[in-house]
């Protein structure tokens, strides 16, 4: 009789462990401290981009936000969003479209949503805009 009251109970324990085991397994899935098939899978999905950054223009709006000792990098860079949206993320934003480098322009000088304005006077938001706005191409574009 004590022999399969020890089995039952060594049965049980092996049952609890396995539970309790499986439903800090699914915790720690959806904080996202580890990985499932399923977010592995996204994490290696490699995807092809046809956007590609002119070197020669970033340092271009590089040297005149420096040399105009213009507050820009302190919330944007180049590739990186930061406080405010990279370059490269607004250059796409405006890509095609018409008017974009003065509709940019007076985002700049007036300020647009969490950013403020009379940070550039008025043609150093126009250059701003415009090297901006150059700063990406598109591989397509021909």
């Amino acid at each position: 009789m004590k022999k399969n009251k020890f089995v039952f109970i060594s049965i049980g324990l092996i049952i609890l462990f396995i539970v309790i085991t499986n439903m800090m397994h699914s915790r720690l899935v959806k904080s996202g401290m580890m990985f499932n098939n399923q977010s592995l899978v996204k994490e290696t999905t490699v995807r092809s981009s046809n956007i590609f950054v002119d070197a020669q223009v970033s340092d271009e709006l590089t040297a005149y936000i420096n040399n105009n000792h213009l507050p820009c990098l302190q919330c944007h860079e180049i590739n990186t969003n930061k406080v405010g949206p990279a370059y490269v993320t607004i250059a796409q934003k405006y890509w095609g479209k018409e008017n974009a480098a003065v509709t940019l322009a007076g985002h700049i000088a007036n300020g647009y949503g969490a950013m403020p304005g009379e940070l550039a006077n008025t043609t150093q938001a126009n250059n701003l805009a415009n090297l901006i706005i150059r700063i990406t191409k598109n591989m397509a574009e021909k």
